[in-house]
């Protein structure tokens, strides 16, 4: 256990500065690990956003 966020939200005016959520871990078939989450900068309303990483076990 952690006392750190896992994606924690961005700076207030990042694309991702109220949510970092909703976690998706993909793996391609060159065996490639990419995690996927989604964001927004204003609670939710109108626009949210993707974002990926790039994951190291």
């Amino acid at each position: 256990m952690s006392d750190r966020l896992f994606l924690p939200c961005g700076a207030p005016d990042d694309w991702n500065a109220s949510e970092s959520g909703h976690p998706a871990v993909f793996e391609d078939d060159n065996g490639r690990v990419q995690l996927f989450f989604q964001g927004n900068r204003n609670r939710g309303h109108l626009v949210r956003l993707m974002g990926a990483a790039g994951v190291v076990w």
